[in-house]
């Protein structure tokens, strides 16, 4: 635990993961979760489509034949399964892309499928675009059907479902960028399709002064008047942000808000209604009156780069999010209209989220579409559910349940009666397809998407061990803190457990590009090779990572530095032999994940790779030979002389020397022989000389 508490200290870039092979950790089991059966997704919404109050998962495909094909799930007796057959939306057509999309619009409340679709048809001169054809998919007697509901007419850019007046029905606004006008105006046409006995009737035109109107999207009640407008922000000619309203007879107009913004949404001020906008580095509140321009700033908050993803109301205060994906993935909490920071007036990402800081999945940051349980707006962000269900708690960053991350994944909504979530994973990121629609061009096509259904119970439980995977290896062992491991040449293979249907998303050549995921069979255990890449760095080593993606949105992450073994281990010896002992006494390091044999006998290695052995050898030099193996087969050797009882040649021989030549020095000198004195009187006669002994 402590291992772990200090990786989840450390959960940012590529945090590591301890390894432990007796005990697979991780992912918790998910009762009830399914992931349905893999297919080249475009496009999944959901919705009540036979009017009985439990939504069905609707999902549009395309088979091998390029045909696109709609089907619905639901919830029975027996658990999730698909209503009737799938329903053909759009016969083959494999030299174009045609532009599709299922909407959600809403008829007096009740929410119905709209299947927007712009073919192509044989010209002499090529194909271009034919015409936008509206269809209503409808489920009647456990089948589905479409039904036609409107007139083709022209083609348009970006369509929307939106109710403008209020009523309670959806009308649709479809825009359609034209030529230039004298290379000075860009104008854009508008149209409103309104919902009459259950067809959309003739729609009413506008063309509005303004350009790039391809990409429209709702912005809410801005005014205070009943409705919703749209809006789109310029791309060509004048800058900025532009407003859309509904007049008279379905007339449009445009209000301009005079500014270059990066994003804008309706919000809540006091008794009446306004606009948040980001425009460079702030984010501000504004009251923007019905056709006119807005006033100043009621309340401005400085954030870099920051972006709008909702407005939450807790303890009766309207809340507006912020998210900083570019600084510190964090969420910002500003109460409004006045902007002012709660006391704890962030968020920041769960640990499970943390910990995938740095790689090619991120965690979800945005709305629910249609709303959390009670069917007010809800936010998912780092692994956070915002508001948490069934808690009317002041937004704290502390005590703030965890949540699944629904990471490179997004939420198309609740599902049966609201306790259940759909959920579309990609290892490519979110598809950000709205179900209220937006610019209309061809879906592309996911084949490595995935839908799956979990529990709103199971989508909020945080993730086990915090969002740590630590599998079961074999082929490598631990080499260090920090989850070091060492392998050979061919890699390891490291097994998997988790709830079935998970997606495991694990390194290919280039340990940081995420290959095609894998999904975990029944059996709930799946074997994933780790092979290292062709080129390493000097020292051999690389880093690789795996991410286990679960039915109910939950990740889980394991990564490590691992040394390839393509050398020998390293290997210092030497030897030394206690007075009197006949056992001489090796010492030597080595790698800690090698084993040593000396003379033939195995030496035990401490973590730092020391090892101490005895060898009984004779009082006279002898080889000893040492040698060292990786786990991998990589094999040093070296041989060390030592002596038994006493090993004179430790002995420090030239001071020894040294000594011995001065002690034989003075004993010469003292014995040279030297003249004595004359014993002669002075007046005596001569004698021989005599020798003095002394």
């Amino acid at each position: 635990m402590l291992v772990r508490a200090a990786l989840l200290a450390l959960a940012i870039g590529l945090s590591p993961v301890s390894v432990t092979l007796a005990d697979a950790a991780g992912p918790i089991d998910e009762p009830g979760a399914i992931v349905l059966p893999d297919a080249s997704i475009l496009q999944a919404v959901a919705a009540d489509l036979d009017g009985n109050g439990s939504r069905e998962l609707i999902r549009l495909l395309r088979d091998e034949s390029d045909e696109a094909l709609a089907e619905a799930w639901s919830l029975g007796a027996e658990g999730w399964a698909m209503v009737g057959e799938p329903i053909q939306v759009l016969p083959p057509d494999r030299d174009a892309d045609v532009p599709l999309r299922l909407l959600v619009h809403r008829v007096a409340g009740a929410e119905r499928v709209v299947v927007a679709s712009q073919p192509r048809f044989e010209e002499v001169q090529g194909r271009r675009a034919c015409c936008l054809r509206l269809h209503e998919l409808l489920l009647e007697g456990g089948a589905l059907r479409l039904a036609t509901v409107s007139q083709p007419t022209e083609s348009v850019d970006g369509i929307l479902a939106i109710d403008l007046d209020g009523d309670g029905t959806d009308e649709l606004l479809t825009v359609r960028s034209l030529p230039p006008l004298g290379r000075i105006s860009f104008p854009t046409e508008a149209r409103v399709y309104r919902w009459t006995d259950g067809f959309f009737a003739s729609p009413t035109t506008t063309e509005l002064p303004i350009g790039s109107g391809d990409t429209p999207f709702i912005i809410g009640d801005s005014d205070g008047r009943p409705g919703e407008e749209a809006a789109f922000i310029s791309t060509l000619g004048p800058p900025g942000l532009y407003r859309i309203v509904i007049g008279p007879d379905d007339s449009l107009s445009v209000d301009e808000f005079g500014a270059s913004v990066t994003g804008a949404r309706s919000v809540p001020m006091g008794d009446g209604r306004g606009i948040a906008v980001v425009t460079g580095d702030e984010v501000g509140v504004h009251r923007w009156p019905a056709f006119g321009p807005p006033e100043p700033a009621h309340a401005s908050f400085a954030l870099p780069r920051a972006e709008l993803i909702g407005v939450v109301e807790v303890a009766e205060q309207p809340l507006l999010l912020v998210h900083l994906p570019a600084s510190s993935n964090t969420l910002v909490l500003l109460e409004l209209p006045d902007l002012t920071p709660p006391p704890e007036g962030w968020v920041t990402a769960s640990p499970a989220a943390g910990m995938l800081s740095g790689l090619p999945v991120a965690p979800y940051a945005g709305p629910v579409p249609g709303g959390g349980p009670n069917g007010e707006e809800a936010i998912i962000f780092g692994g956070r559910f915002l508001p948490p269900p069934g808690l009317d708690i002041h937004m704290q960053s502390v005590g703030l349940p965890a949540s699944a991350t629904l990471a490179g994944a997004e939420p198309v909504g609740l599902v049966a009666g609201g306790d259940w979530l759909a959920i579309l994973h990609s290892r490519h990121g979110p598809l950000r397809i709205s179900p209220s629609g937006g610019r209309f061009e061809p879906p592309p096509p996911r084949a490595d998407a995935w839908l799956s259904i979990a529990p709103v119970a199971a989508v909020m439980t945080q993730a086990g061990d915090y969002g740590l995977l630590d599998p079961v290896l074999r082929g490598a062992i631990p080499n260090g803190p920090g989850g070091a491991l060492a392998t050979g040449s061919l890699g390891f293979v490291a097994e998997v457990i988790a709830p079935q249907g998970s997606r495991v998303l694990g390194p290919d050549l280039d340990p940081w590009l995420v290959d095609a995921p894998r999904e975990v069979p029944p059996t709930g255990r799946l074997s994933i090779p780790v092979v290292p890449p062709t080129e390493l760095s000097p020292d051999s080593s690389y880093r690789a990572a795996l991410i286990v993606l679960t039915p109910a949105g939950h990740a889980y992450v394991a990564a490590w530095t691992v040394q390839v073994l393509t050398e020998p281990p390293r290997l210092d010896v030497s030897a030394s032999t206690e007075l009197g002992s006949p056992e001489v006494i090796v010492r030597g390091e080595t790698a800690p994940h090698a084993s040593v044999l000396v003379d033939g006998r195995a030496a035990t290695l401490t973590e730092a790779g020391e090892f101490v052995a005895r060898v009984s050898l004779p009082p006279w030099p002898t080889d000893v030979e040492v040698v060292a193996t990786d786990f991998v087969g990589n094999t040093a050797r070296t041989v060390v002389s030592g002596v038994g009882i006493f090993d004179y040649r430790a002995l420090p021989w030239i001071p020894i020397v040294a000594v011995l030549l001065a002690v034989a020095g003075v004993l010469l000198y003292l014995h040279v022989p030297r003249p004595g004195a004359d014993p002669r009187p002075p007046d005596g006669d001569a004698v021989l000389e005599e020798i003095d002994s002394d």
